[in-house]
């Protein structure tokens, strides 16, 4: 068929597609970009534009109650990683890579145990075995009581079986808690809404969870940088509507505080947010006040020493 249409390499690179004919020829076609699709098909417009605005619209007309709140770091920068105490239920809580919240028995190495050689009493050797694990009893205890004992410079040890007692924390290389596995399947495909703050989005699995959610459900990310995109139609965020089918992504661009204020004040909850805020920092200070207490019978007395012809001050008592 000598007559059939070819399209030339610069073609087919600029979203053109070759197309075969009733009349045997083959012709090209031009394929529209997603942004030339949402143009034409407002459905695939979950969100009006990519603003803080059209998400909290879309919470309102949707009347959405499932929200996932993924969090990072970023969090706690101005609050001084105070480890849960914004009065959140602990069953609205995953901590993906554990919490200093609590801690528990992980066992301990025994130390190395030196044995004579007895077999032949005319040599010096001697035998040198491994350190072997204790087997963990698993006690837990409080972030209180681990805490006084770092304070204290000792090391926190099991009162049951002598092993280390180690906050419940995911080193890298560790295994996922149960709990975030067995929720991060049933919440990401029931959540009615995303929003990430204050991540980098680059530690696995967790930075991969903003792709669990269905399709046309909408994410916000509040950061202070723009962070997730991967430039693919499946995965990551997606603000310009360029590469995914959907247009859903939304950004705030600022601190946690003030993005999290914002989004209560756009939803009518900024009052309640206020003094939420208010309560919980009195805990807060209640708490700090009992534990500066503790230490507040510790007194330094300086008193003058004065002799004929000099004065010197030296340390008289220090009275615990």
């Amino acid at each position: 068929m000598s007559n059939n249409v070819r399209a030339s390499p610069t073609d087919s690179q600029s979203s053109f597609r070759l197309k075969f004919g009733i009349t045997g020829r083959f012709f090209p076609i031009k394929l529209m970009s997603p942004l030339e699709k949402k143009a034409q098909q407002p459905d695939l417009n979950i969100l009006a534009d990519n603003s803080i605005e059209s998400f909290v619209s879309y919470l309102k007309d949707n009347k959405c109650r499932e929200i996932v709140v993924m969090t990072g770091a970023g969090i706690s920068t101005s609050a001084g990683i105070p480890e849960r105490v914004a009065g959140i239920e602990d069953s609205y809580i995953v901590e993906a890579h554990g919490s200093f919240a609590s801690a528990k028995c992980v066992g301990k190495l025994r130390d190395p145990i030196l044995l004579e050689n007895s077999v032949d009493s005319d040599s010096d050797d001697s035998f040198d075995l491994e350190k072997v694990e204790y087997r963990a009893c698993g006690k837990e205890y409080s972030q209180d009581w681990v805490k006084q004992r770092v304070f204290d410079n000792q090391i926190p040890e099991c009162t049951v079986c002598e092993g280390i007692v180690k906050p419940n924390i995911t080193f890298f290389g560790e295994a996922l808690p149960n709990r975030f596995h067995a929720m991060a399947s049933r919440d990401f495909i029931s959540a009615d809404a995303l929003i990430v703050i204050g991540t980098s989005l680059k530690v696995q699995p967790f930075a991969s969870l903003i792709n669990k959610v269905r399709q046309k459900i909408p994410r916000l990310l509040i950061n202070m940088e723009t962070v997730g995109i991967e430039n693919s139609p499946h995965r990551g965020f997606d603000f310009t509507g360029e590469t995914q089918e959907y247009r859903r992504d939304a950004r705030f661009i600022g601190t946690a505080d003030a993005g999290c204020e914002k989004l209560a004040e756009m939803l009518g909850l900024g009052e309640k947010l206020r003094i939420l805020v208010d309560e919980e920092h009195s805990k807060i200070d209640v708490s700090n006040n009992a534990r500066n207490q503790d230490t507040s019978d510790l007194k330094i007395t300086v008193r003058d020493v004065a002799d004929d012809d000099e004065l010197g001050v030296s340390l008289a008592s220090l009275k615990l």
